[in-house]
């Protein structure tokens, strides 16, 4: 009678024993099974939204080369050289060009910003009327702003502006200010752009450089 009830129990207990096993197999399968169907879902939300945000880029990119009367975004890049001094440039492009499509969206909301803020095309236009060209380059510190070499550029500014290079090569920023300052007003339609080697600290000295500039490159 012993006999047969140990072999009831050690029975019963190699049952319970499957029944767990299969218990936690199964558990286990449902458990990986539900993980990957919502790794899957995830993936469909990401991949809807990446489509959503490029297809927002792409209609941006578009309003705004039409805006800018351009038909395509190399077009609308070359556009942008036009409107933006080309040391400033550079960034702005590499970000519409080779950036994801959020960093895009910011990119031509930057353009459409540039092409309300940036005021006058350039007086000098760059090769091809692409950019600028520097009317000079100047050496910029706090006590004094000197021309670095007289330009065909700078001598017709001076002609305008009744000057000679001598009396305008090396000047304390006041100085520099009132030789220049009637410049902007005299060209409301255009921009002159100087480089700049920057040397200065001083509000005044920035002050005096803008009165009849826009800064071009500056090192």
């Amino acid at each position: 009678m012993r006999n047969k009830e140990t072999v009831f129990w050690l029975t019963l207990i190699d049952f319970l024993t499957q029944l767990i096993f299969f218990g936690l197999f199964f558990g286990a399968t449902y458990l990986a099974a539900q993980a990957v169907l919502e790794r899957k879902e995830q993936q469909k939300v990401a991949e809807a939204q990446a489509s959503r945000t490029l297809h927002k880029a792409r209609k941006r990119t578009q309003e705004v080369a039409q805006g800018s009367g351009v038909s395509d975004i190399v077009n609308l890049t070359d556009e942008m050289t036009r409107l933006v001094p080309a040391d400033r440039l550079p960034r702005f492009v590499e970000e519409l060009r080779r950036s994801g499509p959020e960093k895009m969206i910011n990119a031509t909301d930057q353009l459409q910003q540039l092409r309300k803020g940036l005021g006058p095309p350039p007086c000098i236009p760059g090769p091809n009327g692409v950019g600028y060209r520097p009317t000079a380059r100047i050496r910029a510190s706090d006590e004094k702003i000197e021309f670095v070499a007289e330009t065909p550029e700078l001598d017709a500014v001076l002609t305008e502006l009744g000057l000679q290079f001598g009396q305008i090569s090396s000047l304390p920023p006041d100085e520099f200010l009132k030789r220049f300052g009637s410049l902007r007003s005299l060209h409301k339609d255009c921009v002159y752009y100087i480089d700049v080697d920057d040397r200065f600290t001083l509000a005044i000295t920035q002050k005096a450089i803008e009165a009849g500039f826009n800064f071009g490159a500056r090192r």
